[in-house]
């Protein structure tokens, strides 16, 4: 892991990073399912937004984009940009409950 950057309030852990990774602030590697530790492989010069979610086992690929707040959860392609969201869904008549 040389070169690489790792942003505040991030947690990688069990994560084999390549050469210059750039890991935006609040990304977390989601690496344990109840049973067992989950490895997660980054490549060179891939690039994780900020507040992603890396669900492990998976591998990010080389010169790879994940974009800002995905929920990543299958292998990313090298080269690729990938943006796993929800859509944006706005309850006009929602109320908060009140106790």
């Amino acid at each position: 892991m040389s070169k690489c950057r790792i942003n505040h309030l991030s947690f990688i852990g069990d994560a084999d990073l390549a050469e210059s990774v750039t890991i935006g602030a609040g990304t977390i590697t989601c690496n344990h399912n109840g049973i067992r530790i989950n490895k997660t492989n980054i490549g060179d010069n891939a690039y994780v937004g900020s507040g992603s979610n890396l669900i492990a086992p998976i591998k990010i690929g080389a010169n790879s984009t994940i974009g800002a707040g995905s929920t990543i959860n299958k292998n990313v392609p090298k080269g690729k940009l990938v943006i796993a969201r929800s859509k944006q869904i706005v309850i006009d008549d929602w109320q908060r409950t009140k106790e």
